[in-house]
């Protein structure tokens, strides 16, 4: 019971930074919000560390193993870096509810990525809900939402919102690949916290050597400096519910849970934001749209439960 409430709570952490990341986006812009977001959760998850591990503060940094920092580190680049800027330009467009739904497309990337890198196989269930994810996700695309229901149009076309969105849950996919990968490698056993820490860490490097080496720091740094208090409050407030704590009680969640039931559990991520969409914005949720997300979590409950359902079916 003690990981079925951790990854509950991971799950209510994430919708409260969706919706803080939202709004950031909004007002300063999907990048400065994710290099912003980034480093303040690097620091605070480098305080907890430190605080949580025992030994000396060094221990945080030497403990890991060079596969440690090469997988979390992967993982980090594509799954929080990348992926989360995709996100975050999806979440300004489409808004945080939508946007939310469309992260059932995750479990996917990760099933494929999971077959090429994890050995993991496919059977009958599992491309039955495949089918049912991607039907649930198609009635969400074909459900155009009014300015009422989250969208802004001022933020981008409505497809590019989508394809935004879909590219940000695929890099989310692949990164749980590599950070599965991570936490398998032999050696010294990760605290949950410090596995958090290096895909943060690689993740916050990574973007920013890539933003100096195409000379755009100062037009990212900027409008995090333009004086916007509402903006950086959403933001910080994002980062600790998000990165810092909804990322490690998911590490946490895993040490408790098989992968698979964890992953049932965040994928209710459309579920628990949809509440907070209509007492925060007034959104209007349509019967179309609600049937679309309950497909695709229905698609992401069978395709992460494929074994069990092709024993019982004796497939």
């Amino acid at each position: 019971m003690v990981g079925i409430f951790v990854a509950l709570a991971t799950t209510v952490c994430w919708s409260f930074s969706i919706f803080a990341f939202t709004e950031g986006s909004r007002r300063i812009g999907a990048n400065a919000v994710n290099h912003f977001r980034l480093v303040v959760a690097t620091l605070l998850l480098t305080v907890f560390g430190v605080l949580l591990i025992d030994g000396p503060p060094s221990t945080l940094f030497t403990s890991p193993t060079s596969s440690h920092y090469f997988w979390l580190g992967c993982s980090g680049i594509i799954g929080l870096a990348l992926g989360d800027h995709f996100n975050f330009s999806g979440f300004a467009i489409l808004g945080a509810r939508l946007s939310s739904a469309l992260t059932t497309f995750a479990p996917i990337a990760a099933l494929v990525g999971g077959y090429l890198l994890l050995g993991e196989t496919l059977n009958l269930p599992g491309m039955l809900g495949i089918l049912i994810t991607i039907a649930g996700i198609l009635v969400l695309i074909l459900t155009r939402p009014g300015t009422n229901e989250g969208y802004s149009e001022h933020h981008g076309s409505f497809a590019k919102g989508i394809l935004n969105a879909l590219a940000g849950a695929t890099c989310q996919g692949i990164g749980l690949v590599l950070a599965k990968k991570g936490l398998n490698t032999p050696g010294p056993k990760l605290h949950f916290v410090q596995a958090a820490w290096i895909r943060m860490l690689i993740g916050t490097v990574a973007i920013y050597t890539l933003t100096i080496l195409t000379r755009r720091f100062w037009t990212v740094t900027r409008p995090i400096l333009s004086g916007n208090k509402a903006a950086v409050g959403f933001t910080l407030f994002g980062a600790v519910m998000g990165p810092v704590i909804g990322v490690s009680l998911s590490m946490l969640a895993i040490t408790y849970l098989k992968v698979s039931v964890a992953q049932t559990i965040f994928s209710l991520l459309p579920v628990t934001v949809m509440p907070i969409a209509v007492f925060y914005y007034k959104e209007r949720v349509t019967f179309r749209s609600l049937l679309g997300a309950l497909m695709a979590i229905l698609g992401v409950v069978i395709l992460v439960w494929r074994e069990n359902l092709a024993d019982v079916a004796g497939f």
